[in-house]
């Protein structure tokens, strides 16, 4: 049965998703809740939208937070709905990472990870694979900054971590060789709960030093290999 002051409005569902559906129902919208027709398909999380007095073709947006129905006999029979916050929109799922010009191997073992949602785990197993590639270049069996300071460092390294020779060569090697040794401890050593927290700017930031220290160990040449 109508009921005064109501008013056809747009009930949808799945707003802001690619299942989103919208439909015209009938109502009584007021500012902190919201009266239906007891077989009105309304449920927790949908948006109703109601016609903005203020602005021509504008729209106000209620989100639903509670549903009570009321059964009784005729208008007795009615659903209340309370209002709520109206829900943040999805994030648009980010891309599998090919991203921009990254070093390849970063992509293969973070792209996906990146892509589902675990920015994070993208991150960690980015400098695995950093680590892994110092590993099989150099035959050491050792992690972290130990593997790092094995191969790297001291005054004869195993591996040099540029082309360049003479001083340049040496300052460059030896920055260089700070930058990985304080990105093991910094990224590669995550906790589960860091990881857990890292956002995806935060892990995209991680994922373009792996791929820049991936770019040095493609200039590695073997100590003894220099002019």
């Amino acid at each position: 049965m109508r009921m005064p002051g109501d008013r056809k409005v747009t009930l949808v569902k799945g707003s802001g998703t690619n299942t989103e559906a919208r439909q015209e129902i009938v109502g009584n919208i007021q500012p902190r809740k919201g009266f239906f027709g007891v077989t009105t398909p309304i449920e927790v999380g949908d948006i109703v939208e109601d016609t903005d007095p203020r602005t021509a073709g504008g729209a106000l947006q209620y989100s639903v937070a509670v549903v009570e129905i009321y059964q009784g006999h005729g208008a007795l029979s009615h659903i209340e709905v309370t209002w709520g916050q109206p829900p943040r929109p999805p994030s648009p799922k980010p891309k599998a990472l090919t991203i921009g010009n990254l070093h390849s191997r970063v992509g293969e073992v973070a792209g996906q990870l990146y892509a589902d949602g675990y920015p994070g785990q993208a991150a960690f197993e980015a400098m695995k694979a950093v680590e892994s590639r110092v590993r099989d270049l150099s035959a050491i069996d050792e992690i972290g900054q130990r593997l790092i300071g094995r191969v790297f460092g001291g005054t004869s390294p195993m591996l040099r971590l540029t082309r360049r020779t003479g001083k340049l060569g040496q300052d460059e090697h030896e920055g260089r060789t700070l930058v990985l040794m304080g990105t093991m401890q910094a990224i590669r050593n995550l906790g589960a709960h860091e990881l857990d927290e890292l956002d995806e700017v935060i892990a995209l930031e991680h994922l373009a030093v792996a791929s820049l220290i991936m770019r040095w160990i493609d200039e590695v040449v073997a100590a003894d290999a220099r002019a």
